[in-house]
């Protein structure tokens, strides 16, 4: 009784944390909701981020992933609504950026203009439980989508490097990637993003911040943190994005004694902020007009509850918020998400519509052509 009770409240929790999401992305909270919610996120929830949660969520779930994806059928083409109750402000944002935000040509048009290579750090023991989820979900969206592995595999596939495994390897495998990408891909991108095998990235947000920007200029986007290095660098885990400048300079700064550290060894996206500083990458601010964060290091619930362990506090380059105030509602990337929730987040994000707040011009209920 107890564990089927417990059970139920898991699954509304999860029901709860979706609908979160989903607001936060269209926009569509009414104001007392998002009072209500304020108030009772602001109390103090017990915090509860440990390195192992990912494993124990699957225990939960009886569905293996390769037999999940092989039921899969991939889609013709996208459906996006992106109407919603914008301010004012936002109003004039997105009618500076698009002509017309409620079709999805907008979104097509940004694929063509705003070229991104999008390149995943993986492992052996990930082909198939996280790295072939990411292949099937959001990075059907990249321009050109590379895995990076120590073996090969012509399931995805990957680019064979010779590395070391493991986190201790990191510094070492991102070095070797971004020196194939340069000789390789450098001129059939502007924008080069570098995702985890267990990061959901929403791509159009992410073409919808580069617009403002050249990647002809040495730059890169992510979650960004103070500590080690003096302009602050960005975290690995949300993702982060540096322009074809940017990986031109660091590639080069590989080769020169004293910018970028040598060897395998070393936390990847530190060593890599400490060579983008010495080689005169800057480290941008990729929070959106209100001051939210776009790119986020944890999943969807644990930004909004606030369950952040107390080292991500001292680490934030800006002030943490949680709640709906926790995120943009033009985020770009959450970490730490099972193979499961990226279809979830796929169905909710490109998908779910509420009715009456898109166009359902094509919407019927006609019994006649229901076959009634």
């Amino acid at each position: 009784m107890a564990k089927d009770l417990l059970r139920r409240v898991w699954y509304l929790s999860l029901g709860v944390t979706f609908g979160y999401f989903l607001s936060v992305l269209t926009g569509h909270v009414d104001n007392s909701y998002r009072a209500s919610t304020q108030r009772s996120t602001s109390g103090g929830l017990p915090v509860y981020v440990s390195s192992d949660f990912q494993e124990r969520r699957e225990l939960k779930r009886g569905v293996k992933s390769d037999r999940f994806i092989r039921s899969q059928k991939e889609s013709e083409g996208l459906e996006v609504c992106t109407t919603g109750d914008w301010t004012e402000a936002e109003k004039r944002i997105i009618e500076r950026h698009h002509a017309n935000i409620r079709h999805v040509g907008v979104a097509q048009q940004l694929v063509r203009k705003i070229r991104v290579l999008c390149w995943i750090l993986t492992s052996p023991k990930n082909h198939v439980s996280k790295a072939r989820h990411v292949k099937a979900t959001w990075g059907k969206r990249c321009n050109k989508l590379l895995f990076f592995s120590t073996k090969p595999d012509s399931r995805l596939p990957t680019v064979v490097i010779e590395t070391g495994e493991g986190r201790d390897f990191l510094w070492g495998k991102a070095k070797a990637a971004l020196r194939h990408i340069h000789a390789h891909y450098l001129q059939d991108a502007d924008w080069f993003l570098k995702a985890d095998d267990d990061t959901y990235i929403i791509m159009e947000n992410l073409r919808f911040m580069l617009s403002e920007y050249t990647p002809d200029a040495a730059m890169y986007f992510g979650f960004r943190f103070k500590t080690i290095v003096k302009q602050g660098y960005m975290s690995g885990g949300a993702g982060y994005v540096i322009s074809r400048e940017g990986v031109n300079r660091v590639v080069q700064g590989l080769n020169v004694p004293g910018k970028c550290k040598e060897g395998q060894g070393g936390a990847e996206d530190a060593e890599l902020g400490k060579c983008m500083q010495n080689v005169g990458v800057r480290a941008m601010d990729s929070r959106d007009h209100q001051g939210r964060e776009r790119f986020h290091p944890f999943d969807v619930s644990a930004h909004l509850q606030g369950a952040f362990p107390e080292w991500y506090y001292r680490y934030s380059f800006y002030n943490v918020s949680k709640g709906l105030s926790c995120c943009s509602d033009y985020s770009i990337s959450f970490h730490y998400v099972p193979w499961d929730q990226m279809y979830a987040l796929d169905y909710l994000v490109y998908r779910l519509r509420p009715y009456g707040m898109c166009d359902d011009s094509t919407l019927t209920t006609s019994r006649a052509t229901l076959g009634q």
